[in-house]
């Protein structure tokens, strides 16, 4: 989609982000809060070798999100896990996601030997699936993309 720019974030522009987050909200994900209130614990989320926020922006509004954070903060060989992933709706479909993710997993190729995903409709796993996830049998997670092998 041209127009579009992929940044990794090192400040949050909560006011670029609101149509976003409401309209996530919406769609009955709520990634939202758990982001802005990760964001304001530095010390936790976004900071560790390997972990990312990544924004769509056009035209002055976030577009859409991917962040990759480690799943166990003490094990250094835990997966990734990708927590948000989400493009607004009117963007979809136009490569918008797929630039976000390659880029979140291109920033730390050798921080995870393993990237998890929880794909909450069949929309998502879809893209998982083009994006090179394999569906995966477990708890909290449905795809995994092991890296190294692209």
């Amino acid at each position: 989609m041209s127009g579009v720019v992929i940044l990794k974030e090192t400040e949050l522009p909560v006011e670029a982000m609101t149509a976003m987050i409401t309209r996530s909200q919406e769609e009955g994900f709520h990634f939202g809060g758990r982001l802005l209130r990760a964001w304001k614990d530095e010390h936790l989320f976004y900071r560790a070798d390997g972990e990312s926020l990544f924004l769509a922006h056009f035209r002055g509004a976030v577009i859409g999100c991917c962040g990759l954070l480690r799943q166990v903060r003490s094990d250094p060989k835990s997966p990734g896990l990708l927590e948000p992933m989400y493009v607004m709706p009117a963007h979809r479909r136009q490569g918008v996601g797929s630039q976000l993710l390659d880029r979140a997993l291109r920033f730390s190729p050798r921080s995870f030997v393993a990237v998890d995903a929880k794909a909450e409709s069949l929309a998502a796993r879809g893209f998982l699936a083009a994006n090179g996830f394999v569906p995966l049998v477990a708890p909290k997670v449905t795809h995994r993309r092991v890296m190294g092998r692209d």
